[in-house]
């Protein structure tokens, strides 16, 4: 069995860490992660190229608020005619109404992987076959 250093056990046990120190650290380390996951999602995403409203870019908080005004679909339009066809609307989702990028994506033949249907149980061929290793 592993047993801790004297070293380490003293200064653990001789440490100031009182709640106060404990939530302003976890405050801190918080608003870091916060700011990193903003500074991320603008920049570095591979959606980040795409226009659409600054909150809606880094969170889902835009998506959410329409969605319990009741005005998403007008909202989205509205979207639409502000920046063009594609318009990104979270930090994962984007809304196109360009036809020949809907018959891309959703049509019978085309270059787009899709997922691999979740109701059937997956075979280590199909996984091969979908990443395109076989």
């Amino acid at each position: 069995m592993y047993t801790i250093p004297p070293q380490i056990s003293s200064a653990l046990q001789t440490s100031n860490w009182s709640p106060l120190n404990i939530l302003l650290t976890s405050l801190v380390l918080l608003s870091i992660y916060v700011i990193l996951l903003v500074v991320y999602r603008l920049f570095f995403h591979p959606l980040a190229k795409l226009p659409g409203p600054l909150l809606a870019r880094c969170s889902t908080l835009w998506q959410n608020y329409h969605y319990l005004r009741g005005t998403w679909h007008d909202d989205i339009r509205i979207l639409h005619e502000i920046y063009g066809p594609v318009v990104r609307i979270s930090h994962y989702e984007i809304s196109f109404v360009d036809a020949a990028a809907l018959k891309r994506v959703y049509g019978h033949v085309n270059p787009c992987k899709k997922v691999v249907q979740a109701s059937r149980k997956l075979k280590s061929d199909d996984v091969v076959q979908y990443m395109g290793l076989a």
